[in-house]
C-alpha cells in the first residue's frame, strides 16, 4: 500500500513496476510514503529507507539468500530500523517490564496500557516547560534558558539531549503549527465575544474590528 501526498492509494505492486521511471521517484523522492510489503525482493531495493519496520520471520534459502547477499543482515531479522539520531536513550525499565509480561502472557490490554501509560508521561514531561503557551512569537533562545530550571529532566527519568530535541525541526515544525491553531482559536473567540456584545448591545454596532 502507498500513501503519499494527495492521499494516492496504490494496493497492488509489481517488481516490473521498479524497473521503471516511477521506481525512482519512490526510491529517492517520495520522503511522505508509506509502503509494505511482503515480496522479500523489496528488503534489497529499499535498503536506504530510513525507516523499516521488519515483522515476521524470513526463511533464507536457494535464491533468496543470493538475492540478500548485499544486504545487512540486521535487515531480514524482526526489529525496527532507522537511521535517524534517537535524542533519548532507551528506557530499559519499561523494556524489561514488558518483556516479562510477554513472558508471563500477560493480556495485549494490559501491555497497551503501560506504553501508552509511558508515553502519555515523556509527552507531559515535554509539554510542562511549554506551558502556559505562549501568544507572543516563540523566541527559542530564551525558552532554551529555561530548561535548566523547568525543563522535562525534573519530570522525566529518562535520559537523554533534550535539549536537541527541542533544537530539531520536528520541534519546530510542530511548534509552528500548535501556535498557528491556538492563534486561529483566540481569533474566533476573540470575533465570537464581539458578535455576541453586539447582539446584546445593538448600539455598539459602529465600533471597528
Amino acid at each position: 500500500m502507498l500513501h503519499g501526498p494527495g492521499a494516492h492509494s496504490c494496493p497492488y505492486l509489481q517488481v516490473q513496476l521498479f524497473h521503471t521511471p516511477l521506481s525512482h521517484a519512490l526510491l529517492f523522492f517520495s520522503p511522505n510514503v508509506i509502503l509494505g510489503v511482503t515480496n522479500p525482493f523489496f528488503i534489497k531495493t529499499f535498503q536506504n529507507w530510513p525507516h523499516i519496520v521488519r515483522l515476521g520471520e524470513l526463511k533464507m534459502a536457494g535464491r533468496l539468500h543470493s538475492l540478500l547477499q548485499c544486504v545487512t543482515l540486521a535487515l531480514v531479522c524482526t526489529g525496527i530500523y532507522t537511521a535517524y539520531k534517537t535524542f533519548l536513550h532507551k528506557d530499559k525499565i519499561l523494556i524489561k517490564r514488558l518483556l516479562k509480561g510477554i513472558q508471563r502472557k500477560r493480556p495485549s490490554e494490559a501491555q497497551s496500557a503501560i506504553l501508552r501509560r509511558h508515553l502519555l508521561e515523556l509527552t507531559q514531561s515535554f509539554i510542562i516547560p511549554l506551558t502556559p503557551p505562549q501568544v507572543r512569537p516563540f523566541n527559542q533562545d530564551e525558552f532554551m534558558s529555561t530548561l535548566d530550571h523547568a525543563g522535562p529532566q525534573l519530570t522525566s527519568m529518562l535520559r537523554g539531549d533534550w535539549m536537541g530535541l527541542y533544537r530539531s525541526p520536528n520541534f519546530d515544525s510542530w511548534y509552528r503549527q500548535r501556535h498557528r491553531e491556538m492563534t486561529e482559536k483566540l481569533e474566533s473567540l476573540h470575533l465570537e465575544t464581539i458578535c455576541d456584545a453586539v447582539s446584546v448591545f445593538p448600539h455598539l454596532e459602529y465600533l471597528k474590528i
